[in-house]
């Protein structure tokens, strides 16, 4: 951390973002200087979360077989790397300083109790069902809505018709550098539920898919069940629960993500045929790991900082998501489009040289601002009667 200009408290806000990068950003409070707090929300982002690991697992079982684990493996040293890559550019640029030493006072460590530990559980989780649950409604209702109709409002037989799939036709050739094709729609829609919620991507592709494998199946409303539905939807549900709150998954916290990473294999197989090759399902990993995080903790960093901030960090996690995932998929398909890709790889390589020198120039205004953010923060802290300004 010494090397990234940062003390050695900043390691565990961003150890805590693997499980979830809102925790992360809103631990950085108990840094002291304001320069430090920057960076450390800044790297954040990149720390791996659980969400995004269901996505990682329903792509590694569809498209990299018994290397799946290793493929994992490397999206999470990627984000670490990517998170310290982006301390050493803020240090060598618009945040430039030395980390203040590190002091801190061990406090005297107590068994917690078990009602206490109970209620907070609780109410986490509440909380989080209530989110989650509430932007999974919002998302599928959306998405069957616009993928039943038209532009004009009519009632689709076929999705490739639909509302949505026009509208994502339009924003997918923008992704043809990372390997997603105009027909492979569905990859661009998952992107934007993404932003949203990390939770609903490995949803929202399933839905697409499966929606696209059965649609030249014929309805028979005669051997239609209403009551068979609904018992076979209340014994899933049910079955799901249980294994929710099963031993496995409380022995084992990797196990109560996995419903979020489960697809069907017709979906799976319309998700591969759309994607092609491994090499470009790798390279929408490398996508979805680094740009833009959930709305959580984009409000989080709003809050923890300021919206310019914020609106920096979006910019910067897009930017850098769309140059690393665009030189993998070029490089990995040089020899079928090598012209093509050349301008892809040089493209990338001088807009992030342009980038770079951009905040270089701007480091002058920013130290400014950090200055003013340290006066605020002295301020609220002389005129805090308890000594707390956080």
């Amino acid at each position: 951390m010494q090397a990234l200009g940062l003390p050695g408290k900043s390691f565990v806000p961003l150890i805590v973002g693997f499980g979830c990068n809102v925790p992360s950003v809103m631990g950085a409070r108990t840094l002291d200087a304001p320069r430090e707090r920057l960076m450390t929300i800044m790297m954040a982002p990149f720390m791996s979360c659980g969400a995004r690991l269901a996505i990682f697992a329903v792509f590694a079982a569809a498209f990299f077989g018994q290397n799946g684990a290793l493929a994992v493996f490397s999206l999470y040293m990627l984000g670490i790397v990517m998170a310290v890559l982006t301390g050493l550019m803020l240090k060598y640029t618009i945040m430039r300083g030395e980390a203040t030493p590190f002091v801190m006072e061990l406090p005297v460590y107590h068994v917690p109790h078990v009602k206490s530990l109970i209620i907070q559980t609780w109410q986490r989780l509440k909380g989080f069902v209530l989110r989650a649950g509430k932007v999974i409604i919002i998302v599928s209702i959306f998405l069957s809505a616009f993928n039943s109709f038209s532009l004009s409002g009519k009632i689709v037989d076929n999705i490739n018709d639909s509302a949505l799939a026009s509208v994502s036709r339009v924003i997918t050739p923008v992704f043809k550098p990372i390997g997603v094709h105009e027909d492979n729609w569905q990859a661009t829609v998952g992107l934007f539920t993404g932003a949203m919620a990390k939770e609903v991507v490995v949803g929202t592709l399933n839905t697409l898919y499966t929606a696209e494998n059965i649609q030249d199946e014929e309805f028979n409303p005669a051997e239609f069940n209403l009551g068979e539905e609904l018992f076979s939807a209340v014994d899933e549900t049910w079955q799901s629960l249980k294994d929710t709150f099963s031993l496995s998954v409380l022995m084992n916290p990797i196990e109560a993500s996995k419903g979020d990473g489960e697809m069907g294999t017709g979906a799976m197989g319309v998700m591969d045929q759309k994607f092609g090759s491994a090499a470009a399902a790798y390279s929408y990993l490398i996508f979805v790991l680094l740009y833009v995080p959930c709305i959580s903790v984009m409000g989080a960093i709003a809050r923890e900082s300021s919206r310019g901030w914020m609106g920096f960090s979006i910019l910067w996690g897009l930017n850098i998501a769309y140059s690393l995932a665009t030189l993998f998929y070029q490089v990995a398909s040089y020899s079928q489009h090598p012209t093509y890709s050349l301008v892809c790889i040089l493209a990338v390589i001088l807009f992030n040289i342009v980038v770079i020198g951009l905040l270089r120039r701007a480091r002058s205004r920013v130290d400014i601002e950090l200055l003013a953010t340290r006066k605020s923060v002295s301020s609220c802290c002389a005129a805090s009667t308890t000594g707390d300004c956080h």
